[in-house]
């Protein structure tokens, strides 16, 4: 396990020396939501971090907060990144053309939260039907029933 520790620390550092804008610390890397195709595209392409666990998506009232899990399969470490979208224009790239994995998560986050995955090939609802109006993790949603 102490080994799997000193991988990922080591991608933590690798990371912020090769972007500057990358800040790392308690167990994540904060990077800039314009950035994240550059960052994610690396981390698979130079560190071998090739599957994409997970993404989810959260309101905090004036952005929403996005965490990604990727994992190094061979070194058996992960890593976490997050990132921020503004309320006022929800949107960052898609990352279902690094990972397919992140096509169901991304729609999924799409229908619920009202982010706008860029690039995605088929960005539609996909918990919610077409003539659902609004996005109900969000705080500010008010159900009309």
């Amino acid at each position: 396990m102490r080994m799997g520790k000193e991988i990922k620390m080591k991608t933590y550092d690798a990371l912020s020396k090769q972007f500057e804008y990358v800040k790392t610390g308690n167990g994540f890397a904060e990077i800039p939501s314009e950035n994240i195709l550059e960052c994610t595209e690396w981390l698979k392409n130079e560190a071998g971090y090739d599957y994409l666990e997970m993404i989810t998506a959260s309101d905090h009232n004036e952005k929403f907060l996005l965490v990604y899990t990727l994992i190094n399969v061979v070194d058996k470490t992960d890593i976490i990144i997050r990132t921020s979208v503004p309320r006022e224009k929800p949107e960052i790239d898609s990352l279902s053309n690094i990972w397919t994995g992140a096509d169901f998560q991304e729609r999924e986050i799409f229908d619920l939260m009202g982010i706008v995955f860029k690039g995605h090939k088929n960005l539609k609802r996909i918990v919610l039907w077409d003539g659902f109006e609004g996005h109900p993790q969000r705080k500010d949603f008010k159900d009309v029933i």
